[in-house]
């Protein structure tokens, strides 16, 4: 059936933004970081209500570096996270902004008082990040239960300490992070993981060589993510990932310097890994070649130096992992052989690729960009960091979307202009230049490639912050 000539008046009308939908501008708002948002809120009163909406208020941890209350009480925004350095003027804050509170984290260390005060005030917490001890004042009164709060980052010994019934109070628990630099050898963490094995899903350990007991190989059947720091001993790290054989753990990050042992041990227990980070202190060829060997693995990001030994016997076809991360570190040159030609067929080696990080830290080696750069035909993201002369090392007609190069220089504003003429699916291109830079060769960049954002001296966004509520 022909549509009516009405119909088709109306079909071709277009819609002016702000006849768009709450939740659909609020979808578009959830695309933009945190200073744009700010930018966007300043364009009118709907703008300002919906760019800092409760949903996308998840996503701001608000600073609370010194007083503003009053601040506080004159914005129609209810911030759902919160970071406190100073406990004196905190309590101020909670009887406002408790009920709405979602995320606390405050670096001053707090007693067993103090944090049964917070709790009450901050019913619906979901996460908590805080710093507690233990003293010696008589206090009977109950700590409330908080059966929202799944997320528990335990720094201090109150945790630990005799009557503190930790399970009891956070029955919900399935994310824990524990620093064992503060524990003092307090032996009551054995009792009280144990109490939340069966619980837990995500798993982070600080300094667990300083970790006062040993944990047997049944503590945690349901983890699905680890994550350590500074790592024991060599068979005490074996013994402890031992547990997972036929787990469901897919998720693991271990920053800490391992031997190529270590690597071939993880990778031969945790078969089911989807996400692995893995610092080395010598990129030997075995253990690499274990980690892409994993059937599973999608996102593989490893640091460390490669060893003179390293051979492309060990380089073999991967065709899982679509998210790929390597520094190339330095150590001692007894050790340490550039091979350029390696590192081009270990980059080359990953078939499906989609993103791309390459780190070489400054001073490292004075060579050009890896010319496996330029056979990147698959990957949509790429982030080079202190790879010089990478401009014109570049693909041309690539299906490169997004592009970040930093610490990269020299380059001078034609080669950007030459390289955005070369890729024209090019859709972001985040670049460090000289800040003495005319702000007009840039403009002239924008203008002549609409279809690209282009930016400079901007850095990857770990997390949001607001320091002053507006």
């Amino acid at each position: 059936m022909e549509p009516s000539l009405e119909e088709s008046v109306v079909s071709t009308v277009p819609l002016h933004i702000n006849q768009f939908p709450n939740e659909i501008m609020e979808h578009i708002f959830g695309y933009l970081n945190l200073e744009e948002r700010k930018y966007a809120s300043l364009v009118c009163h709907r703008w300002n209500l919906l760019a800092f909406g409760p949903h996308l208020l998840s996503e701001v941890v608000l600073q609370l570096t010194r007083p503003a209350l009053e601040e506080l009480k004159q914005t129609n925004r209810s911030y759902r996270n919160i970071n406190c350095r100073n406990l004196h003027f905190l309590t101020n804050y909670l009887p406002f902004l408790g009920p709405n509170l979602e995320g606390f984290q405050c670096k001053e260390s707090i007693f067993r008082h103090q944090l049964r005060e917070i709790l009450k005030l901050a019913p619906n917490l979901k996460s908590l990040n805080i710093k507690a001890y233990y003293d010696n004042r008589v206090d009977s009164e109950p700590m409330p239960v908080m059966n929202k709060l799944v997320d528990l980052n335990i720094r201090g010994d109150l945790w630990f300490s005799e009557g503190f019934q930790t399970e009891e109070i956070f029955p919900n628990l399935s994310r824990m992070s524990v620093d064992f630099s503060t524990l003092v050898g307090n032996t009551r963490v054995y009792e009280v993981l144990k109490n939340f094995s069966f619980q837990l899903k995500y798993l982070s350990f600080d300094k667990y060589d300083k970790a006062p007991v040993a944990f047997d190989q049944s503590c945690f059947p349901h983890l699905n993510s680890i994550r350590m720091n500074a790592a024991p001993g060599e068979l005490r790290l074996k013994s402890f990932f031992s547990q997972f054989v036929n787990s469901n753990l897919t998720n693991a990050h271990i920053d800490c310097a391992l031997e190529d042992d270590i690597l071939e041990a993880i990778a031969k227990i945790c078969d089911k890994l989807e996400k692995l980070h893995v610092n080395v202190f010598l990129i030997r060829g075995p253990g690499f070649a274990s980690l892409v060997q994993l059937a599973n693995l999608k996102y593989l990001a490893i640091c460390g130096p490669f060893h003179k030994d390293f051979t492309e016997q060990y380089i073999k076809p991967n065709n899982t992992v679509v998210n790929l991360e390597v520094t190339v570190c330095r150590t001692a040159e007894t050790y340490f052989i550039l091979l350029p030609d390696i590192i081009d067929k270990v980059i080359r080696s990953f078939l499906k690729m989609k993103r791309l990080y390459f780190n070489k830290p400054c001073g490292m080696f004075c060579v050009d960009s890896p010319s496996a750069l330029t056979a990147l035909v698959n990957v949509e993201e790429l982030i080079v960091n202190g790879i010089p002369n990478i401009t014109n090392n570049l693909p041309g007609s690539s299906n490169l979307k997004r592009l970040h190069i930093y610490n990269s220089r020299p380059y001078q504003m034609l080669d950007i202009l030459s390289l955005l003429e070369r890729m024209p699916a090019l859709r972001l291109l985040d670049f460090d230049c000289d800040l003495n830079s005319e702000l007009s060769d840039v403009f002239h960049i924008r203008r002549k490639f609409p279809h690209c954002l282009v930016q400079r001296n901007r850095k990857p966004e770990i997390a949001v912050r607001l320091e002053v509520p507006m």
